[in-house]
């Protein structure tokens, strides 16, 4: 193990990944950010990768808060081929992943049930929401509010899908669809999801 791996594994704090327990040195990410929840939940430090080395989108348990995190990116270390530099979040928003069951009744032809069949549930995953003034139209007001979730790629949420989590609404936290509207896959393991209140 490298000078740098010795000081990790000997000073650093215990991970608890699904098939491992690996020792890191995280530091609150704090750089120039301005988002509150990002001061909250986002975190970094060297890692020891682990084996099988750890990987984007891996869940890990942190005992020093009792929450999960999963990882968000990892650049290998110059000068120690036993660490990674990691990027990682914590989970704070557990959600309902659903798709439109286009089953149908065979005599006829309508869905059956309701139209929404669940595909995962109680994904936990990193949501963002930045607040906006609503936009006025010819329609009627226009909700400009920004909803964002970062989740792991395994669950291949996709555009269209329905999102449930609780959210405040009338002054009761309640569960609340949001429409899938893009998905990019622009890191390895990790999508970035952009959503909408549900409509349909």
């Amino acid at each position: 193990m490298s000078e740098f791996g010795n000081t990790v594994n000997e000073f650093g704090e215990e991970l608890t990944f699904e098939t491992q327990t690996i020792k890191s040195s995280l530091v609150a990410s704090t750089k120039a950010v301005y988002s509150l929840t990002n001061r909250d939940c986002f975190v970094e430090g060297q890692t020891i990768k682990g084996s099988p080395n750890i990987a984007n989108g891996d869940y890990f348990q942190r005992l020093s808060d009792d929450s999960t995190y999963f990882v968000l990116t990892l650049s290998p270390e110059t000068f120690a081929s036993d660490l990674f530099y990691m990027y990682a979040t914590k989970c704070n928003v557990a959600i309902t992943i659903q798709r439109e069951n286009e089953e149908r009744d065979e005599y006829t032809g309508d869905l059956i049930g309701d139209g929404w069949e669940d595909i995962y549930t109680d994904v936990k995953c990193y949501r963002d929401i930045v607040t906006r003034t609503n936009k006025m139209t010819n329609d009627g007001g226009k909700d400009q509010t920004i909803y964002t979730l970062i989740i792991p790629h395994k669950y291949l949420i996709s555009e269209n899908d329905r999102v449930v989590m609780l959210s405040n609404q009338k002054g009761i936290e309640t569960l609340t669809a949001y429409k899938v509207e893009s998905t990019a896959s622009q890191i390895s393991g990790i999508d970035l999801v952009q959503m909408s209140l549900d409509l349909r």
